[in-house]
């Protein structure tokens, strides 16, 4: 005992005494410009083994021993250099590198690498740069983020036009959309025809639609982060465009140069101009409009911190009459500290706020006297986050952390402008939900790898209110009084997600995802196939529970030479607890609106094909889905599966880019899709002298199979000048954009109508269409 002991404290001392003579060395390495380069190894130039590699902010990390060393800085595109530094303490050096003229060779032997980077974009994570969008036809000329997304395989609109889509059968509220970090309620405007988001300062999207991570959570179908531009650091610049429905405006430039910055944008709508070209009487006279404000900024506190402020606002205003007024919109905010620990350890902390609310004045004439109404909802959450990322080594990573939300949910309150003091409240429901996460991601070999992890979810209904209980007929069976703050129903859930990675090859890879995802918030619409202001928000509680996916995909993924790229993939969901109305209700902000809801199980399932061609002057994609998005409840269609709203069997895209020279280029697009479901009266009846519809099965119908042409045309300024043989680039940088849609004048329906003659009896439908043919030019610049 005594000799084990004795040789255990001989080895402890040698590793102390080894552990004293080393010296930390850190710093950061950035390019001739300043900018921090990720990914750049620094090793002994006699012992490459003891090495390590710079993080996204440029920063690195290395115990060394306490002598003169030779350290070699090494990365792709710039000129290899070698350092003396004598380490007899710990130092911190700041290094820059200088690019490489000639990058041929190395490019070449680098190629096999490229092509396992380029795999690495599997199936549920897709991240579109802004750059890929801007030769996308949009309608009206107006590049939207929301719209660019809905060309990928398994991603649909939900109506025509519309900035609401659904993923792999679900419906649109299942698609948590965060700008900056911060959910958007109501990420569109006028109708649904247009995103809040202003496209210049966007700066990428990232978008999973399966393998999702389980730092996210409250959603079904997909997450989309929208990440705004940091800002120039070095120097100032201004931006925008002009175009037929709306003008943008963006500044940008170092508060503290190469420290901080700012970006600041504004985007303004004069949609009662374009209005008219809607095919459709109905709105044809509509007065509306919106407006979005954006604000970034960001600070580089030290060499292992930031910090970035972002906040948005953005509001409507919709008046279809002298009688009827409607203001909505969204205000959204984070505060993100991300701090580099060391080279191992990241932590980001989050403060996020969103809020969405709107407010309806409706004037009108009752019993011979005037009336003024008031209706007001809102929803807000304030939200707290803790994300940690631990690389304990190059094979091993980890996440953690926690999720935190408090969901404050205003379903009306009513003002009557005739009664003193008169108000009709409706009372605010409250929930809190706090969640942990667990990520582990491993790297067995160069071929597989594995990642998996697990989500804790605790969502709790919150007083002080009145709760009633229903049965299946929406009676009343039990009655709850809750305090200030009081439980009334708390669900915990867990949430499993893995992800399996097979790189067969270079160019080819295989991925297999499944994922559990719990939404507690309930979206309620009379008609998911459109997007309305009014869409009321309900949180879970003891009639709803909360609303399950289990979600099962695969893909494989194969490179085809340099240029194309080829995807075929399949998914199989299943959902339960799915909110919808029951049998001849409609929205109402009445207390017990729960009692007119029932909740479905679904399922959903198809297969993809995507192929692309990224490089050359001709460029695009075709994208392919089947599927199905079904529904079933013993209450509606006799107890049998019927088509959700949102089901589709057939989706066709196809993108052409031609790049006729430096400054003109084209572009194409055609799309194709299967009518989605819809009721249709099955015959008239007289009740109390009114001549009134009844329906027989829900989603019987369909509407005719829809397909369009884009197409547009870009035409970049002269943006040099000529200077003693040398092409100088101009600081004015600016291009012309011109768009059709439908360019072939399709007679796409959008909905129809029913109406009954009296004179003949019968009933008759009219079917209404939104566009026919729509040019647009805009102008874009930056300088």
């Amino acid at each position: 005992m005594k000799k084990s002991l004795l040789i255990y404290l001989f080895i402890a001392n040698i590793l102390m005494t080894w552990g004293q003579n080393k010296a930390i060395l850190k710093g950061i390495i950035q390019n001739n410009k300043g900018q921090a380069l990720s990914g750049v190894n620094i090793y002994i130039k006699n012992k490459p083994q003891t090495g390590t590699v710079t993080d996204k902010k440029g920063y690195f990390e290395i115990k060394l021993p306490r002598e003169k060393q030779q350290l070699v800085i090494d990365y792709l595109g710039y000129k290899p250099q070698t350092i003396s530094a004598d380490i007899q303490k710990d130092k911190y050096l700041i290094i820059k590198l200088t690019p490489e003229n000639n990058q041929l060779n190395t490019l070449i032997i680098n190629v096999k690498e490229s092509r396992k980077k380029e795999l690495k974009r599997l199936i549920g994570l897709s991240e579109i740069k802004l750059a890929d969008l801007k030769n996308v036809p949009m309608l009206l000329g107006e590049l939207d983020v929301l719209k660019a997304i809905q060309v990928l395989p398994g991603v649909k609109a939900v109506s025509e036009g519309s900035a609401g889509f659904s993923v792999h059968g679900g419906s649109q509220d299942q698609n948590l959309i965060l700008l900056d970090g911060a959910p958007v309620y109501h990420p569109s405007h006028i109708l649904g025809f247009f995103s809040v988001f202003t496209p210049d300062i966007i700066k990428n999207l990232k978008f999973y639609k399966s393998a999702i991570p389980s730092r996210f959570g409250n959603r079904l179908s997909s997450i989309l982060e929208v990440n705004t531009r940091q800002g120039n650091k070095s120097s100032y610049h201004l931006g925008g465009g002009v175009g037929i429905i709306a003008s943008q405006l963006y500044a940008e430039g170092p508060l503290q140069k190469n420290k901080s910055s700012f970006l600041l944008a504004a985007r303004q709508s004069y949609g009662d101009l374009w209005l008219p070209l809607l095919n459709f009487d109905a709105i044809k006279d509509v007065k509306a409009g919106f407006y979005d404000l954006n604000l970034k900024l960001n600070f580089e506190l030290s060499t292992q911190s930031d910090l970035k402020i972002s906040a948005y606002t953005g509001r409507d205003h919709y008046i279809p009459n002298s009688n009827f007024k409607m203001n909505y919109g969204n205000t959204v905010g984070s505060i993100i500290w991300k701090r580099h620990f060391n080279r191992k350890l990241i932590g980001t902390t989050a403060l996020i706020y969103s809020k969405y609310d709107y407010l309806i004045r409706i004037k009108d004439r009752i019993d011979h006297v005037n009336y003024d109404f008031d209706i007001g909802l809102a929803i807000e959450s304030p939200n707290f986050k803790q994300d940690f990322k631990y690389r304990f080594n190059p094979k091993n990573t980890f996440n953690f952390g926690l999720d935190t939300y408090w969901h404050t949910i205003k379903p009306g309150k009513i003002k009557n402008s005739r009664v003193e003091n008169h108000y009709t409240t409706y009372p605010v429901r409250q929930a809190a939900e706090l969640d942990f996460y667990f990520q582990h991601q491993i790297q067995f070999n160069t071929k597989f790898r594995l990642t998996y992890g697990l989500r804790n979810s605790n969502f709790a209904q919150l007083g002080p209110h009145t709760f009633y209980k229903y049965n299946d007929f929406g009676e009343t069976v039990d009655t709850l009084k809750a305090g200030q703050y009081q439980s009334v129903k708390t669900y915990h859930k867990w949430a499993p997600h893995a992800t399996l990675h097979w790189q067969m090859n270079p160019k080819s890879a295989v991925k297999l995802s499944y994922d559990r995802t719990y939404q507690f918030l309930h979206y309620l619409i009379n008609d998911a196939a459109t997007t309305t202001p009014t869409d009321l928000w309900l949180p879970s509680s003891i009639n709803l529970k909360p609303q399950i996916s289990d979600a099962f995909s695969l893909e494989i993924n194969h490179l085809l030479g340099r240029h194309y790229f080829l995807s075929i993939g399949g998914y199989y969901r299943k959902l339960q607890n799915i909110t919808d109305y029951k049998i001849g209700t409609t929205l109402s902000l009445a207390d017990n609106i729960e009692s007119d809801l029932l909740q479905q199980k679904g399922r959903a399932y198809g297969l993809e094909f995507l192929f692309k061609k990224t490089k050359g002057q001709l460029t695009g994609s075709l994208a392919y889905t089947y599927s199905k998005s079904e529904k079933i409840h013993p209450e509606i269609n006799e107890g049998h599966w019927y088509p959700a709203v949102v089901d589709r069997p057939i989706d066709i895209s196809v993108l052409l880019n031609y790049k006729v020279n430096q400054r003109l280029e084209l572009a194409a697009m055609w799309q194709y899709y299967s009518g989605r479901p819809i009721t249709y009266p099955a015959g008239t009846y007289l009740f109390e002298d009114k001549v009134l519809f009844f329906f027989s099965h829900r989603n019987a119908n369909r509407l005719p199979d829809y397909h369009r042409l884009d197409l547009s045309l870009s035409w970049h300024m002269k943006n040099y000048k000529i200077i003693d043989h040398q092409k100088i680039k101009k600081k004015w940088q600016s291009y012309w954009n011109i768009s059709v849609y439908n360019a072939y004048a399709r007679d796409n329906t959008f909905m129809i109508q029913f109406k009954y003659n009296e004179d003949t009896e019968k009933m008759n439908a009219y079917k209404v269409t939104l566009f026919k043919i729509v040019p647009a030019i805009s102008y874009h610049f930056k300088f």
